[in-house]
């Protein structure tokens, strides 16, 4: 191995470049973030979404092409796809890992983005406020809810913008790329485009002079300046694009039609309502602080160290007191900003739809809203940085800075709270879809009404549906399918659900137990043999739940002779045990015993045999099971395990 140390990779020196307020505001983040892994399939479209992929490509293909030729939006051609893939998988930890992790990521290179067009290190302080005002919600808004939809399109035209305004000038045949790449982000959603446009606002508003603000000055800049120019283009590119597209594919789709647009009232309030709920600034009223002492002390300290971090980043921003143009810069700023949240949110916000929605019912939080608050954010940051600059540096200053600081942590704080406490109601429904899975792997089910699946797994009727009946077919589908799939791979050794053993179904035929037959456990038939002590049926056999557990029968077929039974079943050794005991008893009496050692049993699989006697024949036959040896189950519900029962011969040997 050669001397020296080991040379710095390109991660390395990034990562040493950053400053460490920045990491521990992403330290933040990721605290702030933990809300946004629960709760998925929030919205009856994502429901339909999984739904839709689970019948396969064929059927996911015409399904996206319906959708595109019935909206005019050839883009979900796209996305839709990205739609029906997001929404299948949001229902593994991991999957929700990388969508809240992406949806984060957009924030922050959209900071980063006005960071750089702003010409100022503000990214992180922006970020810190972002953080402060973002809610958990239950409304559409991503990542729950359409969880990929606009975060790739958002991130592919952000990555380019950072990409284009980079001091160091792009070859043609990259620019002419980057440009390329805007279309196609553009053109797969709307909000994509809208984006945009908020983009191309800030972008002019800093090109403009200060000293000679008119319309005539912003269209001269706009004709000489490149990069405005090309954008400009991009975006009028991209409304063609819509119009032909609509022209081809007429829209059948009434929710976003503009007649609404003339109710100028309701537009309005519709507009300003749904900018404000891009933030938490309406929530805290409807909401029951019903959280933990842990929660409240890990939100306590949590809310400390973003005081600690925004006093140390307002210390770090500069404060230019003496420039003289300080406050033309400020209204042109706050002027490109307000046009930027306005136009993100108007198109949508306009329709039919939305001021029913909103302006009438008062949902207002929609996809655009978290778009609007981007620009939201960096209009408070710009407020309070400016009135650093006017107040400077000194005591006032200082005081200023403490109470910024210690308000957005008081609100950062609350913000946390909120979101905890609609994670664990959104947590319900994580638990209906936990539930349906275990049922679907678990369960002898196949004789079961599906229409109680509903009320067994998500009795709340949680889940997003247009009707009861939607909701019923959904389980019903769901749990199906998942039975069906061969990934249910459990072994003797599952956790049992306490709610399957109210659905096992009961045969119809009497105890009869014939001999030379075999009664496994793992069919639903089979569940008439099994008297007190034993859980719910599964694919491999049933656990006995207690110290004791009762086996019931009426033998048949013993022709005047002696019998006997063989029990097959897996032991279970947890908790340092060396040996496992089973006495039977038949009418108090001892009748078998058995004691196995853990060493002496290689794949936990054992028989017994139990006498039967002759003059048993047609009468019910008890026997009691005793376990001296069970132990605790995994997972402390206080059930303690005796052995699996996997099958029972009656008259012939294993």
């Amino acid at each position: 191995m050669p001397d020296g140390p080991m040379p710095e990779t390109r991660m390395r020196r990034a990562l040493r470049r950053l400053p460490t307020l920045h990491l521990l505001v992403l330290g933040l983040l990721v605290v702030h973030a933990a809300s946004f892994l629960t709760g998925f399939r929030l919205t009856s479209d994502d429901v339909m979404y999984g739904e839709i992929f689970a019948k396969g490509p064929d059927y996911l293909r015409q399904r996206a092409w319906n959708s595109a030729a019935n909206q005019g939006r050839l883009g979900f051609l796209l996305l839709q796809p990205l739609n029906y893939i997001a929404a299948y998988y949001a229902e593994f930890l991991t999957a929700r890992l990388l969508y809240v992790g992406l949806y984060f990521l957009q924030v922050v290179l959209a900071f980063y983005l006005l960071a750089k067009l702003f010409r100022q290190k503000t990214a992180a302080f922006f970020l810190l406020i972002f953080l402060a005002v973002h809610p958990q919600a239950y409304e559409h808004l991503p990542p729950n809810a359409y969880p990929l939809q606009n975060t790739v399109p958002f991130l592919l035209v952000l990555s380019l913008h950072l990409l284009l305004a980079r001091d160091r000038a792009l070859s043609a045949w990259a620019t002419g790329a980057a440009y390329g790449g805007l279309l196609i982000g553009y053109f797969s959603v709307e909000y994509a485009w809208l984006l945009g446009c908020g983009i191309f606002a800030v972008q002019l508003g800093e090109r403009i002079p200060l000293s000679g603000v008119s319309l005539g000055g912003a269209l001269r800049q706009v004709a000489t300046t490149t990069a405005l120019r090309r954008h400009l283009l991009v975006l009028i590119v991209t409304v063609v694009g819509f119009l032909l597209s609509k022209a081809v594919l007429p829209s059948t789709y009434d929710g976003n039609q503009v007649p609404a647009a003339l109710d100028l009232a309701g537009a309005g309030k519709t507009v300003a309502l749904h900018i404000v709920d891009g933030t938490t600034a309406r929530r805290f009223f409807r909401i029951s602080w019903d959280l933990s002492l842990v929660d409240y002390a890990g939100i306590a300290v949590a809310g400390l160290a973003y005081l600690w971090l925004m006093l140390r980043l307002l210390g770090s921003l500069s404060v230019d007191t003496a420039d003289p143009e300080r406050n033309r810069r400020f209204v042109m700023r706050v002027l490109a900003l307000t046009a930027a949240a306005v136009v993100v949110t108007l198109p949508l916000a306009i329709t039919d739809k939305q001021i029913g929605w909103c302006a009438n019912n008062m949902t207002c939080a929609y996809l655009d809203s978290r778009t609007s608050a981007l620009f939201v954010v960096a209009l408070i940051g710009l407020a309070a940085l400016h009135l650093l600059q006017v107040v400077g540096a000194g005591q006032v200053g200082r005081l200023v800075r403490f109470g910024f600081s210690a308000l957005f942590a008081m609100i950062f704080a609350a913000t946390l709270l909120h979101n905890r406490t609609i994670a664990n109601q959104m947590q319900v429904l994580d638990d209906s879809w936990r539930a349906a899975r275990d049922f679907a792997c678990f369960a002898p089910y196949s004789g079961v009404d599906r229409s109680r699946f509903g009320a067994l797994v998500d009795p709340d009727g949680r889940l997003p549906a247009r009707d009861a009946a939607k909701r019923q077919e959904v389980w019903a589908d769901y749990i199906d399918r998942l039975a069906d799939s061969g990934h249910c791979a459990t072994g003797p050794w599952s956790t049992i659900p306490d709610f399957v053993a109210q659905s096992t179904p009961q045969p119809a035929d009497p105890l009869d137990l014939l001999t030379g037959t075999s009664a496994r456990m793992s069919e639903a038939e089979s569940a008439v043999y099994l008297g007190s002590g034993w859980a719910a049926q599964e694919s491999w056999g049933v656990w006995s739940v207690d110290s004791a557990a009762v086996i019931q029968f009426m033998p048949r077929g013993m022709g005047g002779e002696d019998k006997s039974i063989w029990l097959n079943f897996g032991l279970n050794f947890r908790d340092q045990a060396q040996a496992q005991r089973v006495i039977v008893e038949a009418g108090g009496v001892e009748v078998a015993q058995a004691t196995y050692s853990a060493d002496a049993v290689g794949d936990s699989r054992v028989w017994l045999e139990v006498p039967i006697p002759a003059q048993s024949e047609g009468t019910l036959v008890e026997l009691v099971l005793r376990f001296p040896d069970a132990v605790a189950q995994q997972g402390g519900t206080g059930r303690r395990l005796g052995v699996a029962l996997v099958r029972i011969n009656f008259g012939t040997g294993p």
